[in-house]
């Protein structure tokens, strides 16, 4: 019997390998199994950026400020800026000089060579999309102390970024700043004078003096992560910054600025990149000339609006890119009827030169910077 029983037991296992054989035959003929799908990569955040954009100067002469005159005591600035205002309200944060005070009819209003303007035009400035005006400039004390006073407390109820001018000691040691998308600027302003009117106090008015400028760059960087600097500078009614200027700006660059915006020229000098003594990079427009003035020399009915990015990276340095600009014209026709166009938009009935003077001034903002982008308003 146990013959017998090896015979079975040989049997069984034969068997068994047999199925176990056609089994894995079976498997092997299948689609093996999909391999679990990981999560995708995630993408790297895009570094965040703002972008600013800066005009030059708004100067109200008499004939200026009678063409937006409603009655005896009221005026409407709004029409000479609605074509404009696309382009600004654009722009994360928009500069202006406000050259001409706005002590308002209270006190008489008054042209050149003593400023005193409408308070009218805050209000327009306000609604086209401005958020910091400079008034550190030549005419800031044209009027004198308390019209000066009234123009700051203006723009602050209109809430409007003030930089240049203060009503006190204190208010003068705060330094503005502003923010958006996780970047913070600190906003510095600067006049190289006051017209020979000495100033009743020295806190009312940012002088330049270069002592001064290093301790209140120092101060603004701590509080953010760039600098933005105003400087009314500069000789009148010449197209380039003259040495002056340039040493200036230099000066900035080798603190650490990152951007100046200039005025006083009343014409456009073109912008330029410096390098500071650290390896940084500082975007200064010299001059963006008139954005809105009644001034009769021809070269100062042309302004525009600089724009340039500012990216901070992820190390956290400060990146200057895409600098722009779009070509404006001061349109008036008899002293009337003021507009601010773009220069592209002008037709030749309104400025027979038209066409002419965009290449100019085109050829002349790219004196510094070949590639300088700029903008079109009929492609816009």
């Amino acid at each position: 019997m146990d013959w017998l029983r090896r015979v079975l037991i040989s049997f069984v296992i034969f068997v068994s390998c047999i199925s176990l054989f056609w089994m894995g035959s079976l498997h092997s003929n299948e689609a093996p199994a999909p391999a679990k799908a990981g999560k995708p990569p995630t993408k790297p955040k895009a570094p965040p950026q703002i972008v600013l954009a800066a005009v030059g100067d708004v100067l109200l002469h008499e004939r200026v400020y009678n063409d937006a005159r409603i009655d005896v005591e009221r005026f409407d600035f709004h029409p000479m800026f609605s074509i404009i205002k696309p382009y600004i309200e654009k722009a994360d944060f928009s500069f202006v000089n406000q050259e001409s005070i706005i002590g308002g009819t209270t006190i008489g209003l008054s042209t050149y060579p003593s400023f005193n303007s409408p308070v009218e035009i805050a209000d327009a400035i306000k609604d086209t999309g401005f958020d910091v005006v400079n008034m550190a400039n030549n005419h800031a004390l044209d009027r004198g102390e308390q019209p000066l006073l009234a123009s700051v407390s203006y723009w602050d109820k209109l809430g409007l970024v003030r930089t240049g001018a203060y009503h006190s000691a204190e208010d003068r040691t705060r330094i503005r700043t502003i923010s958006k998308n996780g970047i913070t600027l600190s906003l510095l302003s600067y006049t190289y004078g006051t017209n020979g009117i000495r100033l009743p106090k020295p806190y009312l008015v940012n002088i330049i003096n270069k002592e001064v400028l290093k301790k209140d760059v120092a101060q603004a960087k701590q509080r953010s992560d760039a600098v933005v600097v105003n400087l009314h500078f500069g000789k009148e009614y010449e197209v380039m910054p003259n040495p002056e200027q340039t040493e200036l700006a230099q000066f900035l660059s080798d603190l650490g600025v990152s951007v100046i915006f200039g005025h006083h020229p009343h014409v456009l000098q073109p912008p330029a990149f410096l390098t500071g003594a650290n390896g940084n990079s500082t975007f200064v427009c010299y001059s963006l000339g008139n954005f809105l003035a009644g001034q009769q020399n021809e070269e100062t009915w042309f302004g525009g609006i600089a724009n340039i990015t500012v990216r901070k990276n992820n190390d956290g340095t400060i990146a200057l890119i895409h600098p722009s600009f779009l070509p404006t014209f001061t349109y008036s026709k008899n002293s009337e009827n003021y507009m601010i166009l773009p220069l592209d938009q002008v037709t030749q009935q309104q400025y027979p030169n038209a066409q002419n003077r965009y290449d100019s001034v085109v050829k002349h903002m790219k004196a510094f910077i070949p590639n300088l982008d700029i903008m079109q308003a009929k492609k816009d």
